[in-house]
């Protein structure tokens, strides 16, 4: 299975995009919620992610044989971490929404 993660501005540009930058990330459920943590890059600017921190949009797509499942993650709480030591950029997500995107097409 081939799975992308994309972190965008809720309006605007992409920050992080895996199927290009190639990050190490993990998403773990923790009951209530998933927490991602994402391994930056020095490329990626850290400053404008925490700058909008209350507008991130965050996805995981994930290819199933000719099938994309678009799952989208989304804070309550905005709560967005950064450990500059270790580069780790970590995102508590409280809600979750799975879908397939081409069942929407019109």
């Amino acid at each position: 299975m081939r799975e992308e993660l994309v972190l965008k501005h809720m309006v605007g540009g992409t920050f992080i995009h895996t199927g290009k930058d190639k990050l190490a990330y993990t998403v773990t459920t923790n009951g209530d919620y998933w927490e991602i943590a994402i391994h930056l890059s020095p490329e990626v600017d850290i400053q404008k992610i925490l700058k909008w921190n209350r507008e991130l949009n965050l996805s995981l797509f994930q290819g199933l044989n000719d099938q994309t499942i678009k799952i989208w993650l989304y804070t309550k709480n905005k709560i967005v971490q950064y450990n500059e030591q270790n580069r780790l950029l970590t995102i508590i997500a409280e809600s979750r929404i799975e879908y397939i995107p081409c069942n929407y097409s019109m």
